[in-house]
């Protein structure tokens, strides 16, 4: 399709004729006795090199219709048909005729007809742009996993992997200890790079960024628990729960003051000013929970936290985490050897030697069945 004319070229409204111009050569000069729009071709006055004021052949549009002067950026800028609908290029018979068609709802769009178009983009080209910009649908996959492969010391850890996190979801993953699932929450938080496969993050491809860049996008948005609690031993429970928020650049008193909040949720906010060595095990546990939670991280990855803790305390932490995630949209990705604390998740996995065993299940359709079996 032939682009229009660059603004210098493009005559102004007062120079163009009301038929639409002579179909070649320049304008007529006044007083030479050629009435305008008659179709005859004016004399060339004297001085006059040929074609210097003519536009080239390849410039004209095939109806004889110059661009007006206030539309010219906009065919500078990459539409191939002018702003006001002026007809296709004669050469183009396809255009043409859909030209002298009513224009379908792309041609709406590029010639400013029914809303605005893309920018530099007519036709279809525009519809594609205005949805891509449209963003994710409310329930967008914050994760995604696909084909994910990881040894680790030679022995395949991940075989094909291929998983969803849907944002604001509390997903479970249970399986045998040495089942993989350990690699797989790595992998899905950036800590560990992949072999083979995909992981994204929030629409960035965590297997193909540098290491720099995946650390910083998990300090930014990953919170992970662990089965051992790993607290700083030189820092006061205070602060270590504190500790990614400062990191962050956070202000003190609103690290400290958010930290509170979550070591009060956790039954050690009594335990603020103690140091990691004068706790029992499970109170560590519990602060490194807290030290996840503070920050309100877009993605919580919790690796069997209850391992070190007694079953009703491992029960109240899960019940922490879950209320954690739904009320502040948190998304919650849990690993589990026991499945039957798979129901505090809105669904659950199980791994299997590095593979996924089952397909994802909707735990709340399963609890509603067990609960309408006979006893």
């Amino acid at each position: 399709m032939t682009a229009a004319p660059p603004e210098s070229d493009v005559p102004g409204d007062s120079d163009a004729p009301a038929d639409g111009g002579p179909p070649e050569g320049a304008a007529t000069p006044a007083g030479d006795g050629t009435p305008a729009g008659s179709g005859r071709r004016g004399r060339r006055p004297k001085g006059t090199k040929r074609g210097a004021s003519r536009p080239g052949r390849g410039d004209a549009p095939g109806d004889g219709a110059g661009a007006p002067a206030e539309d010219a950026d906009a065919a500078v800028g990459g539409a191939d048909a002018p702003a006001d609908g002026a007809g296709a290029p004669a050469e183009d018979a396809d255009a043409a005729a859909e030209a002298e068609a009513p224009a379908g709802p792309a041609e709406a769009g590029a010639r400013g007809e029914a809303g605005a178009p893309s920018e530099g983009a007519p036709g279809e080209a525009g519809v594609a742009g205005a949805s891509a910009e449209a963003g994710p649908p409310a329930e967008a996959d914050l994760v995604r996993a696909s084909g994910v492969l990881k040894s680790l010391d030679g022995t395949a850890a991940l075989r094909g992997v291929s998983l969803t996190v849907r944002q604001g979801e509390v997903l479970a993953v249970t399986g045998p200890r040495g089942s993989g699932k350990t690699t797989l929450l790595g992998c899905l938080g950036g800590l560990l790079p992949v072999d083979d496969g995909e992981v994204w993050f929030a629409g960035r491809p965590l297997h193909s960024l540098p290491r720099t860049e995946r650390e910083r996008l998990r300090r930014e948005h990953v919170g992970w628990v662990g089965s051992e609690p790993q607290l700083v031993p030189e820092l006061t429970v205070r602060e270590n729960a504190a500790l990614p928020l400062l990191l962050a650049g956070a202000g003190r008193r609103a690290a400290y003051t958010a930290a509170a909040e979550w070591l009060e949720r956790l039954d050690v906010a009594g335990c603020a000013r103690l140091r990691p060595a004068e706790l029992t095990q499970e109170q560590r546990q519990r602060v490194a929970v807290a030290r996840a939670l503070a920050p309100l991280p877009r993605l919580v990855l919790a690796d069997d936290p209850t391992a070190p803790l007694h079953r009703d305390a491992g029960e109240q932490v899960l019940r922490v985490l879950g209320t954690a995630a739904r009320s502040h949209g948190l998304t919650l990705v849990l690993a589990l050897n026991d499945p039957g604390q798979a129901r505090h998740a809105d669904r659950s996995v199980a791994l299997l030697d590095g593979a996924l065993s089952e397909p994802a299940a909707p735990l709340a359709e399963a609890a509603a069945a067990a609960a309408a079996a006979p006893a």
